[in-house]
């Protein structure tokens, strides 16, 4: 009975100290379990910051690479691009090298053309003249008429200053027959009357008593002139 009585103040005292620690083992578990919870929650929270900042550095990666390969994409085109118009540039220059020598052979033969012109149109001169010559005779046309449209062979008035001069001499020339004898004035003399005028007429009254030197009067002719 002793012993039931001291066992149950030994658990009474034990009880008092249980009770009088209970509260503060309860606050301490609470604040145990509260901090786990709260430490818990911030683990999850740097797990998720640490999944986003993953996330973030993955897309940034595939960002970085595929603006990488966009950049050596573009370098590629550019580069083809730049070949591409530089072809065009050498092919164009080739081209216009080309036409410049057609345009330097064409001027060429423009100056070679515009060469045999002139000396076709020197030869026509030459021809015209000749036909003139052939057409009025080789004797020299010295003298025109007022409106200047008919040349005549013969003398003039440039011949007056000579004293043998005789205004009936006026659009004469003299033809000898004698062909050793030398003219003196071969500009109105001659051995051959019908080569050097092929338009005059014999003088017949000049000419009765004439023996060596005979008088022909020109009947003039008309030349073309531009």
């Amino acid at each position: 009975m002793l012993i039931l009585i001291n066992l149950m103040e030994y658990l009474d005292g034990y009880l008092e100290n249980i009770m009088f620690t209970l509260p503060s083992l309860f606050l301490f578990i609470g604040g145990y379990y509260v901090n786990r919870t709260q430490y818990q929650k911030n683990n999850i929270i740097l797990k998720n910051i640490e999944k986003v900042k993953l996330d973030v550095d993955d897309v940034k990666s595939r960002d970085h690479k595929n603006l990488k390969n966009e950049i050596k994409k573009l370098k590629e085109n550019h580069k083809k691009e730049t070949e591409r118009l530089l072809n065009t540039i050498e092919e164009l220059s080739l081209k216009i090298i080309d036409k410049n020598k057609r345009i330097d052979e064409n001027d060429k033969k423009i100056e070679e053309y515009d060469g045999l012109k002139l000396k076709l149109r020197d030869l026509e001169k030459k021809s015209q003249e000749n036909k003139q010559v052939v057409n009025n005779g080789n004797g020299t046309l010295r003298y025109k008429n007022k409106e200047g449209t008919i040349f005549y062979h013969g003398m003039g008035h440039l011949e007056n200053k000579y004293s043998w001069w005789e205004p009936y001499m006026h659009r004469k020339f003299c033809g000898y027959t004698d062909v050793n004898r030398k003219l003196k004035f071969p500009l109105f003399e001659t051995h051959n009357v019908d080569e050097f005028c092929n338009n005059h007429e014999y003088c017949v009254e000049i000419n009765k008593n004439k023996r060596v030197v005979f008088y022909y009067e020109c009947k003039g002719h008309k030349i073309n002139v531009d």
